[in-house]
């Protein structure tokens, strides 16, 4: 209840937020079984829909489940039971497990049989073949990505560059991109975003852990990091829609995470 309150009150003083992203928090045991430890997100998103007026997006790791068809049997009651329009279909934590359940494109290709549905994937700009990944999923029905944490601009403006170009190879309409930013209140956070992946430059991280407000320079990191992807992707004639995705990442943050939204609003146009 107190996080539904929290929640409710920044989203609801925010006209720029239109969408609101609920991840599904998932551990793995060795054998690549999931562990659940959080509320389903379906559930959540309904809690949260009774005092915020915005879309919900739900994410969901598609190799977990037993089979297709029991993938197909959440998918439908996703849409229809819990009104759940916006997906962000997750793959796996590791590559060398035979998971039993759907390739993200497999359930890309699933959803996109069910008319009005919205299909995200994740997009991590570092990652060796992202490109070909990016144009594959695309194919299979997918109309937007969210990208890791970002903090640097010419890894996600050369992909951007690269994706568009197969894109009109290919006669595909590009997907929309929400580029990913958290802020930072304390060091520690810098260590948990590199734990979950994230790829911080030497000299940026240096400069952070070095600033005298962590909080104030993360929001201007981003501020400016979205701005120069932005006029990148204008400059170039790049037919690919972009806006920004805020991740609290931990809820002494969520606040302030607000606070980066309205920041990014302001001062970037996309």
């Amino acid at each position: 209840k107190k996080i539904v309150e929290r929640v409710s009150r920044i989203v609801s003083s925010l006209d720029c937020i239109n969408y609101v992203n609920i991840p599904e928090i998932i551990d793995e045991n060795r054998n690549g079984m999931p562990l659940y430890r959080n509320l389903d997100p379906r559930i959540f998103a309904s809690i949260l829909r009774v005092e915020i007026d915005r879309e919900f997006v739900v994410n969901k790791a598609v190799p977990y489940f037993e089979s297709e068809e029991k993938f197909k049997a959440w998918l439908e009651e996703t849409v229809f039971e819990h009104g759940i329009r916006s997906l962000v279909f997750v793959g796996g934590a590791r590559g060398s497990i035979n998971y039993p359940g759907p390739t993200v494109s497999d359930a890309n290709f699933h959803a996109s049989k069910l008319a009005g549905l919205s299909i995200g994937n994740i997009c991590i700009p570092g990652r060796k073949n992202e490109v070909e990944r990016l144009v594959s999923k695309t194919e299979s029905g997918c109309s937007f990505f969210t990208t890791q944490l970002l903090f640097e601009a010419n890894t996600v403006k050369k992909l951007l560059m690269d994706y568009a170009f197969c894109c009109l190879e290919k006669g595909l309409e590009p997907g929309k991109f929400f580029l990913s930013f958290a802020p930072a209140s304390e060091l520690e956070d810098l260590d948990f975003f590199k734990w979950l992946g994230a790829s911080i430059p030497v000299e940026v991280e240096g400069k952070l852990r070095k600033s005298r407000s962590l909080s104030k320079d993360s929001i201007i990191l981003a501020v400016d990091l979205l701005s120069e992807v932005v006029e990148y992707v204008g400059g170039n004639r790049l037919p690919i829609p972009l806006s920004a995705n805020i991740e609290a990442i931990s809820l002494h943050n969520l606040e302030l995470a607000g606070e980066m939204a309205g920041r990014l609003n302001s001062d970037c146009i996309v």
